[in-house]
């Protein structure tokens, strides 16, 4: 079965290496990084609208072959609005959508950013911070991630591998997608994290 897994603010990817490794032999993942994440390339014009992501989508859908079976997506919060956004507009891309930790709208404003750190003097910086992070994963998961989302500099420090824009700036705050939610005609599934900020409510 192939999926499409889209990743959230800051991430990339590599965040879904355990659910390939889960899935092995059961599905074929596909996992790309968003522009400013992880290898792809920067906005200069800081263009990081979700809309902007969607477009990177089709370009996607219009050049990968993703195979005759059904697809089925799975997005981390703004991956999850980006294919919301998408299949709302080519609902034949595919036939499930798990929703993981989003909402479609949000009280908080573009710049009520959580603080992170940037900039790392070593690799074991990184892996001591993600794993206060996300207490709940497993502890090779979180060293793989945090290898995977740093890069050394020439001068020895290791920086995030995104635009430092999302330090500050979370676009896709300023999205309402309920409607275009509420006309999906995927089979859609809702994931909520125990200890995630993400609204219970919302998510019911």
């Amino acid at each position: 079965v192939p999926v499409l897994a889209l990743h959230g603010v800051t991430g990339g990817g590599f965040l879904w290496a355990g659910l390939a490794r889960e899935l092995a032999g059961q599905a074929r993942i596909t996992a790309l990084d968003f522009r400013g994440h992880g290898k792809s390339d920067w906005s200069d014009k800081r263009a990081y609208a979700t809309e902007d992501h969607i477009e990177d989508l089709r370009r996607v859908f219009d050049q990968v072959d993703f195979g005759p079976r059904p697809l089925r997506i799975i997005g981390s919060s703004w991956g999850a609005l980006a294919a919301i956004g998408l299949l709302s507009e080519r609902p034949g891309l595919a036939s499930h959508l798990m929703i993981v930790d989003v909402e479609p709208s949000f009280n908080a404003g573009e710049t009520d950013v959580f603080p992170r750190p940037y900039r790392f003097c070593g690799i074991k910086g990184v892996v001591d911070w993600e794993v206060r992070a996300n207490p709940n994963a497993l502890p090779q998961d979180v060293a793989a991630f945090a290898h995977a989302s740093v890069i050394q500099t020439l001068d020895g420090p290791w920086l995030r591998r995104h635009d430092p824009y999302f330090l500050t700036h979370w676009p896709f705050r300023n999205d309402d997608r309920w409607q275009e939610l509420a006309a999906l005609r995927q089979h859609v599934h809702i994931v909520h994290g125990s200890d995630s900020f993400v609204r219970l409510e919302i998510c019911e």
